[in-house]
């Protein structure tokens, strides 16, 4: 009756009482005579209950009640913030696993272009990894936020995807390069530019 209202509820002389015929033979083995039942509300719902029992029948005068009333909502908030910190924690810690999981699939994807313009050009191989380490460690020494020092590695690891656009004979080729395929070769920059631009991919500030 307590959870279903949402009030205080008091019993006295709880052996006689009928409805509560089922614990008659518990209470009696415990010498209990009376019961307060105080609900444990949270944002007007109820969230458990708070049983108290006395060997004395006249137990829980008005001012008992009020101490109990105070008590049980100090026990309820208490509950309500251990649930509360619970939901948080367990929030806090799926956003950090989906972090993670993104973190694999982008340095993933990273490393296969890379091997893919290192597979293109081999006059190069080992090149975007050098770049990559130069960039994270000069970025670190310069006090860079440890997001931004890995953002600087992964722009090093991609710094020459311009390369992509040029076709992998010139790339490849082993002799003298002709002049407008020396051309297309130092236009790979403008080229990693534009697709810089053309997927809205951020670039580094500071």
């Amino acid at each position: 009756m307590a959870i279903k209202t949402g009030a205080i509820k008091v019993a006295r002389d709880i052996l006689r009482d009928p409805a509560l015929a089922l614990w008659h033979e518990e209470w009696s083995r415990r010498e209990f005579k009376a019961i307060i039942a105080l609900p444990l509300m949270v944002e007007g719902k109820a969230i458990g209950i708070l049983d108290i029992y006395a060997k004395d029948p006249e137990a829980f005068d008005p001012e008992e009640v009020r101490l109990l009333e105070e008590l049980a909502g100090g026990v309820a908030f208490g509950i309500w913030s251990l649930r509360t910190d619970r939901e948080r924690l367990r929030a806090e810690a799926e956003v950090q696993h989906s972090l993670e999981k993104l973190k694999k699939a982008l340095d993933g994807t990273v490393l296969a272009v890379a091997n893919t313009m290192e597979m293109r050009d081999p006059y190069t191989a080992g090149h975007q990894r050098r770049v990559a380490q130069l960039a994270g460690g000069i970025a670190q020494e310069m006090g860079f936020s440890e997001e931004r020092v890995e953002g600087m590695r992964v722009l090093g690891c991609l710094h020459d995807i311009g390369k992509i656009a040029i076709p992998a004979e010139i790339l490849s080729k082993p002799g003298r390069l002709s002049p407008m395929e020396f051309t297309l070769i130092k236009d790979h920059p403008r080229g990693g530019i534009r697709d810089h631009q053309r997927h809205r991919l951020p670039l580094p500030v500071g």
